[in-house]
């Protein structure tokens, strides 16, 4: 017997990007590592980052902390993500931020609907906050293409959060 939560669900169709086979190959390596399908054991289960990763390294990015932010990138890298997965997803993690920033309700983003990032979506509807993750999602996308065949994924990243800091 199988028990899951919604926010799992979504976030195995969000991962494979509306290809139903690759869902259903998702869904099998989740169900080989746990028969419960929370989006927490979808997270272990598939090697990807969290969410809370994603809001903590924007709030590193926002208040400028590269130290922290290059960490960020060392912790992820040490413990065995793939970088060009995460960075994916952390665009699209932009993507859902941006949509809600410009109101979209939350039918329209992959986001979970938990309070503190509820939260911490409403403080990004400032003027000076939605410029930033527009700005911010732009640099990904385009992190995005170039690391694409990158053999130093780690570098290219701390090098474009460096950049990124420095000029903000």
């Amino acid at each position: 017997m199988c028990s899951y939560t919604k926010d799992a669900i979504e976030y195995i169709a969000k991962i494979a990007d509306g290809g139903m086979r690759d869902a259903i190959t998702l869904m099998d390596k989740c169900l080989a590592y746990s028969t419960e399908l929370t989006l927490e054991n979808v997270v272990k289960a598939l090697g990807t980052t969290d969410y809370e990763t994603m809001f903590d390294l924007t709030d590193k990015l926002i208040n400028n902390e590269v130290r922290s932010a290059i960490a960020t990138v060392e912790e992820l890298h040490n413990s065995g993500k793939d970088l060009k997965q995460f960075i994916k997803l952390y665009m699209h993690f932009l993507l859902d931020v941006n949509k809600y920033v410009i109101g979209c309700d939350w039918e329209y983003i992959s986001i979970p609907k938990l309070a503190n990032y509820e939260t911490w979506l409403n403080n990004m509807r400032g003027v000076e906050e939605s410029d930033f993750v527009l700005r911010l999602l732009s640099m990904i996308i385009n992190l995005n293409s170039a690391v694409k065949y990158s053999q130093s994924v780690k570098y290219d990243f701390e090098a474009e959060i460096v950049r990124w800091c420095l000029n903000k």
